[in-house]
């Protein structure tokens, strides 16, 4: 049971690295500036039903996929190793991305929050 245990906190701490969590954020941003551009362009495509169903949801994940492949040289976790493996970890930073976006706005808010200037208060 500790041998499991152990290999899969060195899964996960091979997993959840800074490299990784900037992957994840390129991901979002690639996804993000389409999708700003075609809102602004075609305000009415968010009543699409392929749109919002199918195209929003998958788009991270295949951006995450392609951006595996294309970039043999990142850092990916030891597991990873072959192409397909890269595949496979893209489509799971795809899934990942706007949940590290969330993440990292509410640390920034958090961070925003604590500041001494965010109260008003100049003393």
């Amino acid at each position: 049971m500790d041998d499991i245990t152990g290999q899969l906190g060195g899964l996960i701490s091979q997993v959840f690295t800074l490299p990784n969590f900037v992957f994840c954020l390129a991901i979002w941003a690639i996804v993000a500036i389409p999708k700003k551009y075609l809102a602004i362009k075609y305000p009415d495509l968010d009543k699409n039903k392929y749109y919002t169903g199918l195209i929003l949801p998958s788009a991270p994940i295949i951006v995450g996929a392609i951006l595996a492949l294309c970039m043999p040289h990142f850092t990916y976790p030891a597991l990873f190793i072959g192409k397909g493996s890269r595949v496979l970890f893209g489509i799971f930073a795809g899934f990942m991305s706007s949940h590290v976006v969330r993440v990292v706005k509410s640390l920034l808010k958090k961070a925003g929050d604590d500041s001494p200037n965010s109260t008003g208060d100049l003393s």
